[in-house]
């Protein structure tokens, strides 16, 4: 993948993750996400179907990422929960 396509994917995952700092995933739309990423509504369909396949890359790295930094393997839902709420709100303090 090309780094144009990489930086608009970013952008786009930090971007749904800024706007559920302040709303529930139902109320966001692909413009709320396209507005805040600054990217069109066509570059946005170019790398995800809709919001709901954008949200479960979201989740999926996120969850990739915290069980990279485990060493024990045997890690629970609620743990995984835990880190993915403190992750939105992080993303959402910068």
């Amino acid at each position: 993948m090309d780094l144009r396509r990489r930086r608009t994917r970013l952008r786009l995952k930090e971007a749904l993750i800024y706007l559920l700092g302040d709303d529930y995933f139902e109320n966001i739309t692909v413009n709320d996400i396209c507005v805040e990423a600054m990217v069109s509504r066509p570059a946005f369909y170019s790398q995800y179907k809709d919001k709901y396949d954008l949200l479960e890359k979201v989740i999926e790295s996120s969850v990739d990422h915290y069980l990279s930094t485990k060493r024990d393997k045997h890690i629970f839902i609620e743990d995984i929960t835990i880190f993915l709420c403190e992750n939105v709100k992080e993303k959402k303090k910068k």
